[in-house]
């Protein structure tokens, strides 16, 4: 969603930090918002580099949350070209 010069991005997990991190470098001059648990609060969305770290947002939390299985590393791929391709489209 844009509104001026801000993108609000949502999504239904928590979103590590990192990719707003990545959002705000790769679009300078746009004001970047992520907003977790749209839609319904599913989990968390890690970056690669958290499974390599272990723990509950990668290797546990999907069980209690019933979630068929947990994310791998290849997620935080997907889940940044599908952000780098909204803040296109909305630019």
């Amino acid at each position: 969603m844009r509104l001026g010069p801000a993108a609000f991005l949502l999504s239904q997990g928590e979103v590590f930090n990192e990719f707003q991190i990545r959002a705000k470098r790769d679009c300078p001059g746009k004001k970047v918002f992520f907003v977790a648990y749209t839609n319904g609060s599913r989990g968390y969305i890690p970056t690669a580099e958290a499974f390599s770290h272990k723990g509950y947002e990668v290797d546990q939390a999907y069980v209690y949350l019933e979630e068929p299985s947990p994310l791998t590393p290849e997620a935080d791929h997907i889940y940044m070209n599908a952000v780098n391709e909204v803040l296109r489209e909305i630019s």
